[in-house]
């Protein structure tokens, strides 16, 4: 029987304007340009010195920053906490790039948590950032689709699952992955962790480096609410 969380927790690190067209904002444009760099984990510019122009990949950026903040984010992170990455939309192909798995790797480097590649897509989905409203998947949808690879509570114990994603839009994909993990663990914490927050409304976009720890909620009737 398919359960899904009527709510979890989230937090990400940086946000970006979705419906912002170009020159609306030097900050906006900013905010796109990070995400197709992270959506690559293409090199970000992180400084200038008379050596040059340093650089860092961006799944190691995302972790850097996140690791300088450790006030904003009590209970996401830490040595006990299974980082679990989110599967891309399609199927899995051997030595293709899969950004939450790079992101995670970069967060346990910082002693941040614990990689377990526990879930894997068994049917694609269409990719929520790159769809229309109504054309993105459900959280049910998600949980049909996915499936768990090994026992994590095999794995010493952890105390807390973080489920790590690139972009978050409604939170469709963060819940449905949470829900299935949280049926077959039922009596484990889990939270989800984005490097990106996506806002559609160009009034609420404030600035690219933006923490925040919000809330996905779903009910009978409506899809998933992201809050903020």
């Amino acid at each position: 029987m398919m359960n899904i969380l009527p709510n979890m927790e989230y937090y990400s690190i940086f946000s970006y304007c979705t419906k912002c067209p170009k020159g609306y904002s030097r900050e906006s444009d900013r905010g796109r340009t990070l995400m197709t760099l992270i959506k690559n984990n293409w090199e970000v510019p992180t400084s200038h010195d008379d050596i040059g122009e340093q650089k860092e990949f961006a799944s190691a950026f995302v972790a850097r920053v996140v690791s300088e903040r450790p006030g904003l984010w009590p209970g996401f992170f830490g040595p006990r906490v299974a980082l679990v990455p989110i599967p891309r939309s399609k199927l899995s192909v051997p030595n293709e790039l899969w950004v939450p798995k790079k992101i995670a790797e970069a967060l346990e480097a910082r002693g941040m948590g614990r990689v377990f590649d526990i879930l894997e897509r068994k049917m694609p989905v269409p990719t929520s950032h790159l769809s229309k409203t109504s054309e993105r998947p459900s959280p049910e949808q998600h949980y049909e689709s996915l499936s768990i690879k090994v026992d994590l509570l095999s794995l010493n114990g952890m105390d807390s699952i973080t489920l790590v994603d690139d972009v978050i839009t409604r939170g469709s994909t963060m819940l449905g992955s949470a829900s299935l993990v949280h049926d077959k663990y039922p009596n484990v914490k889990i939270v989800g962790f984005a490097a990106l927050r996506a806002i559609s409304n160009p009034n609420e976009f404030v600035q690219v480096l933006d923490p925040t720890r919000g809330i996905i909620t779903y009910g009978p009737g409506r899809g998933p609410f992201r809050e903020p």
